[in-house]
């Protein structure tokens, strides 16, 4: 299982954010184009584990979740990573990124008290919309800015954990566990 803790967008949020994929192929080409079903934004990344590993994620990330207040959020800005030179990946970003960056904190010391093991680059509060097949040029960041329209505004409610099946046509997510955010805002 190919295993990864995440922030689901609502289906109105994805619609939107696939209306501003398809304005955007055409100038980005040679790209994997996220669907709009698969926008989320990944909290820990833990790649291939085991049962065990998943019953010792689900444990930890239960209560960890429960204790946080569900946040108001928005999309927001677009950019690319790397952040200078060749562009490799196109994102969309999330708002408040402080509040997100902090569940990413919960949910990430969550997982290594548990002993799970995850990608530990730093967190940046984003849903990737494409992937380039061979790094386009830095110039081509300028291009963004279309993309950064019409911020749609949404509720996290939960955290999701998710299996990524590597398939042709792009990636399929099947929903392992749910874990609602359930403390009372501040």
């Amino acid at each position: 299982m190919r295993l990864f803790a995440a922030v689901e967008l609502p289906g109105p949020v994805r619609l939107g954010l696939g209306r501003r994929v398809e304005r955007a192929r055409s100038r980005f080409p040679s790209a994997s184009w996220v669907k709009p079903e698969n926008l989320h934004a990944t909290l820990a990344y833990v790649g291939e584990a085991g049962e065990a590993e998943v019953a010792a994620a689900r444990a930890a990330l239960l209560p960890a979740c429960a204790a946080q207040a569900p946040i108001a959020a928005a999309t927001g800005g677009a950019g690319a990573f790397p952040e200078r030179g060749p562009v490799r990946v196109i994102w969309i970003a999330l708002e408040p990124a402080a509040a997100l960056s902090e569940l990413a904190a919960v949910a990430r010391g969550a997982l290594a008290t548990a002993g799970v093991r995850f990608d530990e680059r730093p967190f940046q509060a984003h849903v990737t919309i494409a992937r380039a097949r061979s790094p386009w040029p830095a110039s081509w960041r300028d291009g963004l800015a279309p993309l950064a329209t019409d911020p749609a505004a949404f509720a996290i409610a939960e955290v999701v954990l998710l299996d990524s099946e590597l398939a042709p046509g792009g990636s399929i997510y099947r929903r392992v566990a749910v874990f609602p955010l359930e403390a009372r805002a501040a």
